[in-house]
């Protein structure tokens, strides 16, 4: 899209966009991969959901007092002479800290795209017409919101 001009990714704003809707678009079809895979049969050995179920190879942890926080977690990796980078923000949202006007938004484009499946499945066909025209509006939302 930056190559027909249709996007200028030298827009901090832009960037932002781009990050937040391609996230939310390969989120999608991570999901239905992992979800794919897990309710395959496998040839001589079933199907993975049900094998895990049958054989119980999953349980509840007794209490979540086990596990540290993540603030704990990262303060005793780092403590063990650990170093962490954390990941940096791409872009800009320009309403970052009005939660008002990023649920506006939010609703508005959930209204008009209720969901990434079609959009996703547009992707891997080769149908990139819904991807452009709802990162373009996303982009459109949060360039006239601020």
């Amino acid at each position: 899209m930056a190559n027909d001009e249709l996007i200028n990714m030298d827009d901090d704003i832009t960037k932002f966009c781009v990050s937040w809707f391609v996230s939310r678009v390969a989120d999608t079809g991570i999901k239905q991969v992992i979800d794919g895979w897990n309710n395959h049969p496998i040839p001589g050995k079933g199907i993975p959901n049900e094998r895990m179920q049958a054989n119980n190879k999953a349980c509840l942890l007794p209490t979540q007092d086990l596990l540290p926080s993540k603030e704990q977690a990262v303060a005793l990796y780092e403590s063990e002479g650990g170093n962490i980078t954390l990941p940096e923000l791409f872009g800009v949202d320009p309403i970052y800290e009005n939660p008002q006007l990023k649920k506006l938004r939010f609703d508005s484009f959930v209204a008009a795209y209720p969901n990434f499946s079609t959009i996703f499945h547009g992707v891997v066909n080769g149908e990139s017409y819904l991807f452009k025209e709802g990162l373009q509006y996303f982009i459109s939302l949060t360039t006239n919101q601020h």
